[in-house]
């Protein structure tokens, strides 16, 4: 896998090389989690068996990124890995049209990014000690954002 994650532009999957179903899980309530085993980034969705497990884990935390879903077209986000540095970066941009054929800069506004390791080193452990939880959430009538959680894999 190229240790990248793209979220589809109608914000409803996540596209990564390693799953079943041309690569897309399914983001809803639930959520899809994002692990790195060996070097790779890798996907799985939310069951309804892991359900409670995952709300429990999240309760009273605060997602570390979220990304409000409005005017598709205008906005976008990607998920990438990058194995030198061991980092997961999240990278979303609001509000940004750009004219056919002129190269335009990002205002910074415009732009929200962060960076999160799930494991320590990339040469330790076959599995990252940490998963990043992608869910949809919102209250019914209100904006709906993506929200990101960094959660402890190791703890019961």
């Amino acid at each position: 896998m190229g240790n990248t994650a793209q979220i589809t532009s109608d914000l409803q999957y996540v596209i990564a090389n390693d799953c079943t179903d041309g690569g897309k899980l399914p983001i809803s309530n639930r959520g899809v989690l994002l692990s790195v085993l060996g070097n790779n980034l890798t996907g799985s969705p939310v069951t309804p068996e892991l359900d409670k497990a995952i709300a429990e884990k999240i309760r009273g935390k605060r997602p570390f990124f979220e990304f409000e879903v409005k005017e598709l077209d205008k906005n976008h986000i990607c998920i990438s890995y990058q194995e030198l540095s061991n980092t997961v970066f999240v990278v979303g941009i609001s509000d940004i049209i750009v004219s056919f054929a002129n190269p335009q800069d990002v205002e910074k506004d415009k732009l929200k990014a962060v960076g999160v390791k799930l494991k320590p080193k990339p040469e330790e452990g076959l599995s990252s000690r940490h998963v990043i939880l992608i869910r949809l959430e919102g209250k019914i009538g209100s904006n709906k954002n993506l929200s990101f959680y960094l959660i402890d894999a190791t703890a019961g």
